[in-house]
Order: structure tokens, then sequence, then C-alpha cells
């Protein structure tokens, strides 16, 4: 009995057509997870700005340090913000003097003493020019060979800071590179009265309009 029930299976088996599809053949393909890629553009990305971030810090304490250090030196200098940075951080050939604020009982003369003090920290140093800035706003410019000379002069033990007072304005100049006040001819007397009238108006020209504006101008 069991051998003819064998024999009936095997024969329908003979008898099954060729082309039936086997199960791998018709169950769907199984969707494999893709592989995880390492994020080394994200890591990349993150060290260039890491470093990034630490070049523009140690810029900053380059030159803020040294500012820092004349505002220290003088009660008469702690009236004075200003925020120093290169133009190019990678070039380094422009220096920008950004002045920030001026205490109220500064005067022209301790802004002009701030910046030859710290014209002497950087007489080691050489830059093309020199940029005269109110937060943010370039309005003058000097160049790099004479804030060098200012820096050597200021240094000397028998600098005369009247002298590189008066000198001062002739050597100011526009952003496009002119003089803005011409040398003066005349008597000494003449000469030194015109040079102060030149330096004091540079100060109002540089920061002392916009200083004094909210004071000329009160709110109502």
């Amino acid at each position: 009995m069991e051998e003819k029930f064998f024999a009936e299976a095997r024969k329908h088996a003979d008898a099954a057509p060729a082309d039936v599809p086997s199960l791998s053949e018709i169950a769907p393909p199984v969707a494999q997870a893709p592989a995880r890629r390492f994020p080394y553009g994200l890591v990349a990305l993150l060290v260039l700005l890491t470093m990034g971030a630490g070049v523009y810090v140690w810029l900053r304490a380059d030159l803020q340090g040294p500012f820092d250090q004349v505002i220290a030196s003088s009660e008469r200098n702690r009236g004075v913000v200003a925020r120093p940075h290169y133009q190019d951080v990678l070039a380094r050939s422009v220096l920008v003097f950004d002045l920030i604020s001026v205490g109220p009982s500064q005067t022209q003369t301790d802004v002009f003493r701030v910046l030859l003090q710290f014209a002497a920290k950087l007489k080691d140093r050489e830059h093309m020019s020199v940029i005269l800035a109110y937060r943010g706003l370039p309005r003058f410019k000097l160049e790099g060979g004479y804030f060098h000379q200012l820096g050597e002069d200021y240094s000397s033990p028998h600098c005369n800071p009247v002298t590189l007072m008066r000198n001062f304005p002739q050597n100011v100049k526009n952003m496009e590179g002119a003089n803005i006040y011409p040398r003066i001819a005349g008597s000494p007397a003449e000469v030194s009265d015109k040079q102060m009238d030149n330096f004091a108006d540079f100060h109002r020209r540089w920061y002392l309009d916009e200083l004094r504006q909210p004071e000329e101008n009160p709110a109502p």
C-alpha cells in the first residue's frame, strides 16, 4: 500500500511542469540596510572651524594684548577704548586702529598719547599702512613707515611729544592716499599755531564730531 502511494507521488512529481518558478524566484528581494559611512566631511569642517577660531583669538590677542598694556600703564589712558586688528588676517600688512569710545575726562592729547604708546609697542613690526577708524568706519590712513617712526621716536629718551603732535597732521592721508593737511609756510609761531589747529581739526574729524553729537542734539 505504501509502495503504491509513493509510486503515485513520484508519478505526479515527474509530470509537474519544468517551468514552475521556485520560491526564491517569486519572493521579493530582501532590502539591505546601506552601509554607514564615517562623516569625514563633518569632522574636517569642525577641525577647520576650530583652527580658524584659534587663529582669530591668537591674532586678536597679538594686538589687543599690547593695547591693553598701554591702557593699564596710565590712569589717563583708561578712558580710551579701541579694538586694533588686521584688515586681512592672512596678509597682516594693514593695521586698523579702531577707536570705539573716549571717556568724558579724556582729551585729544590723551588719545594721541595712547596712539603713540601703541606705536611704540609695535615698533619692531612692519606694516604697509595703518587705518585710523572710528567705531568700524575707516577715516584716515598713515603710511606704515611713519607709524613705525612714531613708535621709534616716542621710545627715544630724547622724545619731544609736542613735536610729534605738531608734525602729525601733515602725515595724515585720506583713504585714497592723498594728504589732508598741506605743509605750512610762515614764521615759526605761525607754523606752530597752524599745526596745532590742524591737530585739533584731525581729532574733530576722526571722532569728536560724532562723540559730541548726542550732547549737542539731546533727545526731546
